[in-house]
């Protein structure tokens, strides 16, 4: 026969179990978004490439990310996508119509990496189902070292990509993106964050 008492200790061990996970759950941080405007939304704002650059590098762009393409000889004409985006109002969408040479790439500075600190990458992409796309962290200084990257063929409708990278350096790092060969493609809802320590 099951006591008063017998009943009374498994609720007070049933609570003080639900106590514990709803503790370790509390104590655990959510991931802090250490990119500035990952959704691309708001004011797109005029390219300006260097005026020495050879390449034809047209458009706009969002708040907070940047062309890396005005080093190279290569035609691309950003602009603002407002219907079938992912999520919220706004994508970008990427015309790269020629190469002579060097890439076309696009990114985001982020002012420092820890060296031992894996970092998550995450974007949402639509493409031809024709040209490679590296989504990837990188040294923003010689010798621009990769720290993780994914490469992928992206399709329609948008597919989403995630990136593991662990730095092994602490110093200022960019979020890339790069096509292969010239595409047309789209570019929504990225998200890069600090896991902490590898494991």
């Amino acid at each position: 026969m099951i006591t008063i008492s017998r009943l009374l200790a498994g609720a007070t061990l049933a609570a003080s179990l639900l106590n514990i996970s709803a503790s370790v759950f509390a104590d655990t941080p959510a991931p802090v978004q250490m990119l500035k405007n990952p959704g691309l939304e708001g004011t797109y704002n005029p390219v300006t490439p260097s005026p020495t650059t050879k390449s034809l590098i047209t458009g706009v762009l969002p708040a907070a990310w940047q062309d890396g393409s005005d080093w190279a000889d290569v035609d691309i004409a950003y602009s603002e996508l407002t219907t079938d985006v992912h999520e919220g109002k706004s994508a970008l969408k990427v015309e790269y119509t020629a190469k002579r040479a060097g890439v076309c790439q696009m990114f985001q500075y982020i002012p420092k990496i820890i060296q031992g600190h894996t970092y998550t990458l995450t974007v949402w992409l639509q493409g031809n189902r024709k040209v490679p796309i590296d989504v990837y962290l990188r040294r923003t200084t010689a010798p621009y070292t990769e720290y993780g990257k994914a490469v992928v063929v992206p399709g329609i409708p948008w597919e989403k990509v995630t990136v593991k990278a662990t730095a092994t350096d602490t110093i200022d790092a960019c979020f890339m993106i790069r096509p292969a060969a010239p595409v047309t493609f789209y570019v929504d809802d990225a998200s890069m964050t600090d896991d902490g320590p590898a494991k």
